[in-house]
C-alpha cells in the first residue's frame, strides 16, 4: 500500500512524492491523518535554519482516525478518531511531565518510513 507525503525536498522547495506504508507492529496503530500542524521543526527545516537531511517528511502533529491497530494495544480501535505527535517515546518521565521537547528517547525511535533523508514520523495514507 501507498502513501502520498509532502516532502521538503531542498531548503525552500517542496514536493509530493508516493512512499510505501509500513506495516502496523506491536503497541503501533495506522493514523489516517485528516489534518496536520506544521510545527517549528517543519517551518525550521523548511526555511533552512534546522538541518535535517533532505529530502524531510514531517507533519508528526496530527488529527485523524486510527485505521488499524498492532498486537497489544489497548483502548483505542479502528474508526477511534484521535490526536497525536509521534515524535516522542511517551514512555519516559519527561513525556509523561509534559516535556517532550526534551525527551532522550525520540532519536533511538525507529523509523516510520522508509526514506532516505530526515523523517519525523509523519505520513499521510491517500
Amino acid at each position: 500500500m501507498k502513501s502520498k507525503a509532502l516532502l521538503i525536498e531542498d531548503k525552500k522547495k517542496l514536493c509530493y512524492r508516493s512512499i510505501d506504508i509500513p506495516e502496523v507492529g506491536d503497541y503501533e496503530v495506522l493514523f489516517h491523518t485528516q489534518a496536520v500542524s506544521l510545527c517549528t521543526v517543519d517551518r525550521r527545516t523548511y526555511l533552512g535554519t534546522r538541518k535535517h537531511p533532505f529530502p524531510f517528511l514531517g507533519g508528526h502533529e496530527c488529527s485523524g482516525i486510527i485505521e488499524k491497530v498492532g498486537r497489544g494495544v489497548v483502548e483505542v480501535q479502528p474508526g477511534d478518531h484521535a490526536i497525536f505527535t509521534s515524535a516522542y517515546c511517551m514512555q519516559c518521565q519527561l513525556d509523561r511531565e509534559g516535556k517532550g521537547t526534551q525527551c532522550k528517547n525520540k532519536q533511538k525511535m525507529p523509523q516510520r518510513a522508509n526514506l532516505h533523508g530526515g523523517n519525523d514520523h509523519g505520513w499521510w495514507p491517500q
